[in-house]
């Protein structure tokens, strides 16, 4: 079992605290970090690979849901534009990356890249606590 279908488990079971909104075929959650203030991961409630893997209704909806999710997202924490990622390569379970991104931070050309400083993510992490609190508010968007 892949580590997303790990926390699709904890949200079914109601204890992921970064669960904020369950979509038809996806769920949306706080990013394991909050380098970027905001970043949030839409995961497909399925197991696939790829988006190819879906049938057309299956990825127009999904695709949807990830429209929808980055509106709330830009709109609650006033982002001046959103980066999207959907690799894949380190976990082939459907997903994708919400990056809120800032104009402060846009003006530097060594932050284009919103993977550039992964290695500093996990000192942004969160409580549990602070997981909900953020959840709860970013539902309010929905």
């Amino acid at each position: 079992m892949c580590i997303i279908c790990k926390r699709l488990k904890e949200i079914e079971k109601g204890t992921f605290a970064p669960f904020v909104h369950e979509f038809e075929t996806s769920y949306l959650v706080i990013g394991e970090h909050q380098y970027f203030e905001g970043y949030c991961v839409l995961h497909h409630k399925e197991c696939i690979a790829d988006i190819t893997d879906l049938d057309e209704w299956r990825q127009q909806k999904f695709f949807k849901e990830l429209m929808i999710a980055a509106k709330a997202v830009k709109t609650h924490f006033k982002a001046k534009r959103i980066n999207y990622s959907c690799l894949g390569n380190v976990v082939s379970h459907l997903h994708f990356h919400i990056f809120p991104r800032y104009s402060d931070e846009l003006s530097s050309k060594q932050k284009l890249d919103p993977w550039a400083d992964a290695d500093k993510f996990e000192e942004f992490s969160l409580s549990d606590q602070e997981y909900r609190s953020l959840a709860a508010e970013l539902k309010t968007c929905l």
